[in-house]
């Protein structure tokens, strides 16, 4: 008689952090929230901010695609333990002559390892010698909101954010805000976005 062998537990990230994650039509209007400590692939780079190929144009989101599917076929073979892929999360830097300075997250469950980011890019990449790391994340508060229709529309977004956050009696820090893309990867820009807007926070002095 044959053993049933059960299969693998996908971890989710958007189970695990319902609210954090949530584009209900609750989500539109703006919280405050505390978020955890949590481990990401990162990649920095430079983007073209009017791009329309959705966020899979960036080269480094790419990167980070590919050798994410990687390792969960890893950690299924090898842990027996599988997880969704997660939205990237997006924070935007400097405008620089060739576009805009970018760093890409996507979350990863804690088990993931070093050892398997470096064998994933060597599978994929053809090399361990590309910026890709992981990250844990610092916990905190943060202001979010979840934005939808056209992203040259994302700026009245945070305006709301922050008039909000100024009524709670809290400071924003908006040059580290994230999008948090929550379309689907081969969805494009402009007019169909789907972005949590996250901007940490702080109480005032």
């Amino acid at each position: 008689m044959k053993s049933v062998v059960p299969k693998p537990i996908k971890d989710d990230v958007r189970k695990q952090h319902k609210e954090l994650y949530s584009v209900s039509k609750g989500a539109t209007q703006v919280k405050i929230l505390d978020i955890p400590s949590m481990k990401f692939i990162v990649a920095s780079g430079i983007a073209n901010v009017d791009f329309n190929s959705g966020v899979r144009g960036i080269r480094e989101c790419n990167m980070i695609f590919v050798c994410n599917n990687r390792i969960r076929s890893y950690t299924v073979r090898e842990q027996y333990k599988n997880f969704i892929m997660s939205p990237f999360e997006l924070e935007w830097g400097n405008q620089i002559d060739n576009g805009r300075q970018v760093k890409i997250s996507m979350w990863v469950p804690q088990y993931v390892t070093h050892t398997e980011l470096k064998a994933a890019m060597t599978d994929r990449l053809g090399s361990d010698n590309y910026p890709l790391s992981l990250e844990e994340s610092k916990p905190g508060m943060c202001a979010q909101t979840l934005h939808t229709g056209h992203y040259n529309e994302v700026g009245r977004t945070i305006e709301r954010i922050k008039h909000y956050i100024e009524d709670q009696g809290f400071r924003g820090d908006y040059h580290q805000y994230k999008e948090i893309h929550m379309s689907h990867v081969s969805i494009g820009w402009p007019e169909k976005t789907n972005l949590i807007i996250r901007v940490p926070i702080s109480e005032k002095s």
